[in-house]
């Protein structure tokens, strides 16, 4: 049996950088994760769970844990640096907490809950119901998304020598504002990196007198000219900062860049997020951990659709392990990508070959069982028998882990 091909990206050092830290793994290599099925997708408290319990198996490596609206990415943006120390939850921006997320909490026990935003993202009232359950309670937040950013380096990165700048905004495309921020996550939540929001065409004062404050060396800008102009560029080298650009014609592109800067070492994992869905920020930005602890790089789709310059990453690289947070058909075999070939991230669907040698018999009705890596990636497939003509019925993936199928000899 050919097996689908192996999908996985991940993250050792490139840049030239020196590596501060990464999160300790919690998630089995040999373990392909779809936490977002084809029927109804959960809600993104819902997959915030979700993942943070398929990252978080060991609740004791859990220092704190961060919340952020549900409703809104601005606030979430900067949140990879904080999720060294804990998982990113969502939850409404008013009472009721949503009663998976208390129950995750109950589970993790953090010693520090992180509000990130003010109260018109998450209301006082949730920051009272946590007092109240006895949690330490803190809330990081700035009157904007960029003054959040700057929050959050002061308090999960004070003494970074290394940045990451990425648009704050995205203009008439809301998804332009989280997208570079959403792959940048993988890197900052590995390296402690904070990332700093700013405008596209001028960097933003209140960012560039944080970066003249700090002891921030080296700037890495996430996204081309049009999302991070040359003129930011130029500024922050007029600073005397070393200045990097990982950016491509694409988000996806991007992407891209930003897995490949990281390196692929053996063992890590792929995750991936639809990069152009309106709501795709919840699994995107909820994902760093994930991706610290797994040495994963989060690679972008475009709804169902698999962007060429994607699938050719994806099908260079080695491994078979994937976080799968689009449609489970996406990450299984079913996306056709814009001209880069077919059978979704895992290429075609796998082919069965029986040969028996010449002149053997086979009763009609007869079944084979044979062993397919993936039962939940695929779930159907082809059948080459040779050198005998049958009809087979199609295949029919067990639990256990084993293909059945029927072969009837018609030319024996």
């Amino acid at each position: 049996m050919r097996s689908p091909k192996a999908i996985i990206v991940a993250a050792v050092l490139a840049l030239g950088l020196v590596l501060a830290g990464t999160v300790g793994a919690q998630t089995s290599a040999d373990d392909s994760l779809f936490l977002v099925d084809d029927g109804a997708p959960p809600s993104g408290p819902e997959l915030s769970v979700l993942l943070s319990q398929a990252t978080n198996q060991d609740a004791d490596a859990v220092r704190s844990v961060n919340l952020a609206s549900a409703e809104s990415f601005a606030d979430a943006l900067s949140s990879a640096t904080l999720q060294l120390d804990g998982p990113l939850l969502l939850v409404p921006p008013t009472l009721p907490i949503p009663g998976e997320v208390l129950a995750e909490l109950e589970r993790l026990e953090p010693g520090l809950i992180r509000i990130l935003g003010g109260p018109a993202a998450v209301s006082d009232d949730v920051r009272s119901a946590l007092l109240d359950d006895g949690y330490a309670v803190e809330r990081i937040w700035g009157p904007s998304r960029i003054d959040t950013a700057i929050q959050v380096a002061a308090t999960a990165a004070p003494n970074a020598d290394t940045a990451i700048i990425a648009r704050a905004f995205g203009g008439a495309d809301p998804t332009q504002a989280w997208a570079d921020s959403v792959t940048a996550g993988a890197v900052a939540a590995q390296f402690g990196w904070p990332i700093l929001l700013t405008n596209s065409e001028g960097l933003t004062p209140v960012t560039r007198d944080y970066l003249n404050a700090s002891g921030i060396a080296n700037v890495v800008i996430v996204g081309g000219p049009a999302a991070v102009s040359e003129q930011v560029r130029s500024t922050l080298l007029n600073m005397g900062l070393t200045v990097q650009r990982l950016g491509g014609q694409s988000r996806f592109e991007t992407a891209v860049l930003m897995a490949q800067a990281r390196g692929v070492p053996d063992g890590s994992r792929a995750i991936i997020v639809d990069g152009t869905d309106p709501d795709g920020w919840q699994a995107g930005l909820i994902s760093a951990r994930h991706a610290a602890a797994n040495l994963a790089s989060i690679i972008l789709t475009a709804g169902d659709q698999i962007p060429e310059v994607s699938q050719n990453y994806l099908d260079q690289v080695a491994g078979e392990t994937v976080t799968c947070l689009v449609p489970r058909s996406i990450c299984g075999g079913a996306g056709v990508g814009d001209g880069g070939g077919s059978g979704g991230l895992g290429g075609a669907e796998p082919v069965v070959s029986y040969n028996p040698p010449p002149g053997s018999a086979m009763p009609p009705g007869e079944v084979i069982n044979v062993h397919v890596d993936d039962p939940d990636r695929v779930t159907t497939g082809n059948v080459d028998i040779a050198p005998l003509d049958c009809q087979t019925t199609p295949i029919e993936y067990l639990p256990e882990g084993s293909a059945s199928f029927s072969v009837v000899p018609t030319n024996i």
